[in-house]
């Protein structure tokens, strides 16, 4: 793709969003990516509730808490926060080091990146063990005028995710650090066929939410699974009400 800014500069923004509180937003997009949105201010921080931290089950023995935010729905996808995250990092830099770059070139090739991100977030089977976009892949993503070789079908490409994700900020302003809306845009798209979350899906993501904001810790996939009604419950129990 002609005009792209040197691959090391666009490696070093992706390598500093994945070094970031994968939980925390990054600003605004540009317009032709999204709507911009306005970082929160202090009048607008999360009420105090919100660093009470909830009930969680107890870690088991050997179990860490990961250090980037999961995806609590499908563990081995990267989280939508993450995902927006090195998004708009990757658009920044572009921009940043050609302003004039066409913005449809930037776009696509930075959802190439990220979905190659993606895709080594699923091989690994863990966020917290993949590796961001090799130089090979960069390279299939500067060579590509078309769709990306690595994109994931509609309606989970990078890109819709990204929107979702930036939206859910906007609704949501007092949840400055993100893991609310990343953990309710994965609920959301856990079911592209119908695209809405459930009430407990929603109870969870809000408890994630205030356990981070309490600890600066996330949860683990088993933790939050066994979050109902907003408390901790049994694994048993949590199996079974998940059966009703």
């Amino acid at each position: 793709m002609r005009g792209l800014p040197p691959l090391a500069a666009i490696a070093v923004a992706l390598q500093l969003a994945c070094n970031q509180r994968q939980s925390e937003p990054v600003g605004s997009a540009p317009p032709a990516a999204t709507t911009a949105t306005t970082k929160p201010s202090a009048s607008q921080a999360p009420s105090a509730i919100a660093h009470v931290a909830p009930i969680a089950p107890p870690l088991l023995q050997g179990e860490t808490p990961p250090t980037k935010g999961p995806n609590y729905f499908e563990p081995r996808e990267m989280s939508s926060t993450g995902i927006g995250t090195a998004f708009d990092s990757c658009l920044k830099s572009a921009q940043g080091t050609d302003r004039d770059l066409p913005t449809e070139k930037v776009v696509t090739y930075c959802a190439c990146l990220v979905d190659a991100w993606r895709v080594n977030t699923h091989a690994a089977g863990d966020p917290d063990r993949a590796d961001p976009p090799t130089k090979e892949q960069m390279k299939r993503c500067g060579a590509q005028d078309g769709g990306s070789p690595f994109a994931f079908p509609f309606p989970k490409g990078t890109p819709d995710l990204y929107r979702a994700w930036q939206g859910c900020l906007e609704k949501s302003p007092s949840r400055d650090h993100g893991v609310y809306c990343g953990c309710y845009v994965d609920g959301v798209f856990k079911n592209p066929t119908s695209l809405i979350i459930s009430l407990g899906d929603t109870s969870r993501c809000d408890l994630a939410d205030q356990y981070w904001s309490a600890t600066q810790k996330h949860l683990t996939v088993r933790q939050f699974q066994l979050l109902l009604g907003g408390k901790a419950v049994a694994s048993d129990d949590a199996g079974a009400a998940r059966d009703r």
